[in-house]
């Protein structure tokens, strides 16, 4: 099964656009993204994917409920291709052995 790794990534790792939020999400910073301001949960980088896409792709469930309870309103945004969060754990749960509960999850709270 995918596990999430610790990272030590830096802003200039991550693709253009990529927010300090997105970063958090990365480094699996917790505390920055329990504490920061909502509408940065809304940012999203060159390719439109917010920070929960980021959670998702790092199959990072923890991550993904502080976003969703901070902002609900995010589980409706689309990426550049026109993905949502869900949309993509829904992919991944088969390419990448992404975990079910996730998948259930955003479902859930969609």
């Amino acid at each position: 099964m995918f596990e999430p790794t610790t990272k030590d990534l830096r802003l200039d790792d991550l693709v253009t656009d990529a927010s300090k939020t997105h970063l958090a999400v990365e480094n699996r910073d917790i505390t920055h993204l329990s504490s920061i301001d909502m509408k940065e949960l809304l940012k999203v980088d060159c390719d439109l994917e917010t920070p929960l896409h980021y959670a998702v792709s790092n199959n990072d469930i923890k991550i993904c409920k502080l976003i969703v309870e901070r902002v609900p309103s995010i589980i409706n945004m689309k990426d550049i291709d026109g993905l949502t969060a869900c949309d993509i754990a829904q992919l991944y749960v088969d390419e990448y052995n992404l975990s079910p509960e996730l998948v259930n999850y955003l479902e859930s709270v969609k």
